[in-house]
């Protein structure tokens, strides 16, 4: 069987109506070791207690920041979080896995993960999401060399034009191998499915 880490980081948001899914969804099924780096977003407390449950799944490593640092300079704070938060968050990672996802924690999928539809050598990334032009970030799989590459944007990110996420993702991985997959995805009470293939559109949001 594929050792398979999974990787949840940036504000926990939505996490308590999500965890339950994303448990049965993708650590149960895959037998996934949970990596966690995340910020408080207003819940002060109790975080590793509503984790605890999930021990008897997998091993967990968290890590939960206070305050944020500054932003580095000419960097918009949303989209150079995220992407420390997820850098910090692969630096937990302390075995070599066969598979690494990176998810969000205030996000849902609407069946488990399946695996063997998809390639390690490729970095699997759900039909949808690409705003500005660019390519989908909340979620992509693939081995644990790519998603080293993947998960370091911010050491390469001084030689891209762009400061949107999307965008930034898309000129961060031009020169690999992308395979888009269908994967239906819920998102802040919405649904976000991967039926939505037009890119630099907004997508069709229909509410749960």
């Amino acid at each position: 069987m594929s050792k398979v880490a999974l990787l949840l980081s940036g504000r926990l948001g939505e996490y308590e109506d999500c965890i339950s899914n994303i448990t049965s969804n993708i650590i149960e099924p895959l037998n996934a070791d949970l990596y966690m780096y995340v910020s408080q977003g207003g819940k002060k407390d109790g975080i590793k207690e509503d984790m605890e449950p999930l021990k008897k799944y997998s091993p967990i490593k968290l890590e939960i920041e206070g305050d944020e640092p500054p932003a580095a300079v000419g960097f918009p704070p949303s989209p150079y979080h995220m992407h420390r938060k997820l850098q910090a968050c692969f630096n937990l990672v302390d075995k070599q896995y066969d598979w690494i996802i990176k998810f969000r924690p205030d996000c849902k999928l609407a069946e488990p993960l399946d695996l063997s539809k998809l390639n390690p050598e490729e970095y699997n990334i759900p039909i949808g999401g690409d705003w500005c032009g660019g390519i989908g970030d909340i979620f992509c799989a693939s081995n644990h060399s790519n998603m080293k590459y993947y998960c370091n944007l911010l050491e390469y990110v001084k030689d891209y034009s762009s400061r949107h996420p999307e965008s930034m993702l898309k000129e961060h991985l031009h020169s690999v191998d992308i395979n888009r997959f269908e994967l239906d995805i819920l998102l802040r009470k919405f649904y976000y499915g991967s039926i939505h293939k037009v890119c630099d559109r907004k997508y069709n949001v229909q509410g749960l």
